[in-house]
């Protein structure tokens, strides 16, 4: 199926040594095998060009295109993209696990729709030694058209979209360059929606997310909204003329974000009551006005708690 897929995996791996061979045996044992996989090595300094050379030899549907320097994640998607053969492009980070009917469901649903441009699904967080916690995916194409602008949350990883010239990743975003692509869907006038069922593992840095990281995240989320808008209003927006001057590092680049942070307030919004077993077990060991706070807010409504959450930023 090599010469002719139907589907064309991209994954952009840079120093992915210990998770990307499970992530591409995940690929490589789905139930439709109608694809070609293709893995863009961002100058890796250890042993993932090793072990991805490797699964190469084994299995005829990997294409290697390994970079002699780091170009960052957006322009290695985009070489990745550039190279597909594919009718639809499947994104899969290397750090994620896609479970083995993802492509079938997607595909599936994606030829009953012919409308349907994008489609993301439902997912597991995945944090150490917790069990999964699943988060559904939010269904319908009005509510995602509606929602989508004001927050992502499709998981880059269950990304499925039709194959067209007219659309890659934007390499001036360092971060939250998928996030832009969707929008981009949106405010072309395509529809893009959900399946509800969990299809893919995410897998929560452990080390957290550091300050300046954190901050870089949020300016590039906010102007990537912005531009939306502009497009929506003015059919165009200020990208061309945009160069990023995110926020200075921070000397003290501390952990601003933990892992266990991110992962509570992620299965609080989703899962109140297994967060609270959560709050009340494996992470007493947090400050004490941290998990107060944190048990304060699994009694607020979720509709409300996206309102704020809209409103913070």
């Amino acid at each position: 199926m090599k010469n002719n897929p139907i589907i064309s995996v991209v994954m952009a791996t840079h120093n992915n040594s210990a998770e990307i061979e499970e992530s591409v045996n995940a690929i490589l044992n789905q139930t439709c095998d109608t694809f070609e996989l293709i893995i863009i090595n961002d100058n890796s300094s250890d042993n993932t060009l090793k072990i991805v050379n490797n699964l190469k030899k084994k299995d005829s549907r990997i294409i290697l295109i390994n970079n002699k320097v780091n170009l960052g994640p957006a322009k290695s998607r985009n070489l990745g993209i550039k190279r597909s053969k594919g009718k639809f492009i499947a994104i899969n980070d290397a750090d994620d696990i896609s479970l083995p009917d993802r492509f079938e469901r997607q595909l599936s649903e994606m030829k009953k729709r012919p409308s349907l441009f994008a489609l993301g699904t439902g997912y597991f967080l995945l944090f150490k030694e917790y069990p999964l916690v699943g988060v559904k995916g939010i269904v319908g194409e009005k509510k995602n058209r509606k929602l989508l602008p004001l927050d992502n949350h499709i998981i880059h990883s269950s990304l499925f979209f039709r194959s067209n010239p007219r659309f890659l990743y934007r390499e001036k975003f360092s971060s939250s360059q998928d996030y832009d692509l969707i929008l981009n869907f949106l405010s072309a006038g395509f529809s893009v929606d959900n399946l509800a069922e969990e299809l893919v593992i995410y897998r929560i840095n452990s080390n957290g997310i550091s300050t300046t990281k954190s901050n870089q995240q949020k300016y590039f989320r906010s102007i990537i909204q912005s531009f939306y808008y502009e497009r929506i209003e003015h059919n165009k927006d200020s990208y061309p003329s945009f160069v990023p001057s995110p926020p200075t590092p921070v000397t003290n680049n501390k952990v601003g974000y933990s892992g266990e942070q991110f992962f509570i307030d992620q299965v609080i919004y989703y899962n109140k009551l297994i967060a609270i077993k959560l709050l009340l077990t494996s992470f007493k060991n947090l400050p004490i006005m941290y998990l107060l706070k944190k048990i304060l807010l699994i009694f607020i409504p979720k509709r409300l708690m996206r309102s704020l959450k809209m409103r913070k930023k």
